[in-house]
């Protein structure tokens, strides 16, 4: 296949190339010598290995103290939770409940049944107020009685009588 300049050559450019006016660039100085990398590495190394090996004596020192010391407290907070929780006379916070001498229910109500746990509670069934309080009317003189453990305790301070044994 041929082309169109194929036959005729293409025509010269009407430009001339000439160089340019501007300064050559100045020559690079010549490389500074450079000490040898190697010379005195052997003991920065050893440095850092010491280095090192302190750094990891230091933190598994302070892993094992802090270890004994969290246990430690970990130990005191567990054993005050099971003392408030099953050693009695404590709440639902785990606080010691301060408790009085068992106060005459008196006249409450005109329940036989809840009278006679309401006289069961005051003579120190605990389990007896536990029973008053749930099975009586909300907000009746026979709730009250049973939350306070038969005059015992605040009222609503524990949530079971039976815990103050």
């Amino acid at each position: 296949m041929s082309q169109p300049y194929d036959a005729v050559p293409p025509p010269a450019p009407d430009w001339v190339a000439q160089t340019p006016a501007w300064p050559a660039p100045p020559a690079h100085p010549a490389p500074v010598p450079v000490a040898d990398p190697r010379r005195g590495t052997g003991s920065l190394v050893a440095a850092a290995a010491v280095g090192a090996a302190v750094l990891s004596v230091g933190v598994l020192v302070a892993a094992l103290l802090s270890s004994l010391l969290l246990s430690s407290a970990l130990t005191r907070a567990m054993e005050a939770q099971t003392e408030a929780v099953f050693g009695g006379g404590s709440s639902a916070s785990g606080t010691v409940v301060e408790q009085g001498d068992p106060v005459e229910p008196g006249v409450l109500g005109d329940d036989p049944e809840l009278d006679g746990y309401a006289a069961d509670c005051f003579a120190g069934t605990l389990d007896a107020c536990d029973q008053l309080f749930y099975e009586s009317t909300p907000f009746s003189e026979y709730e009250r009685y049973g939350s306070t453990c038969g005059g015992r305790v605040k009222p609503y301070t524990v949530a079971y009588c039976a815990d103050l044994d």
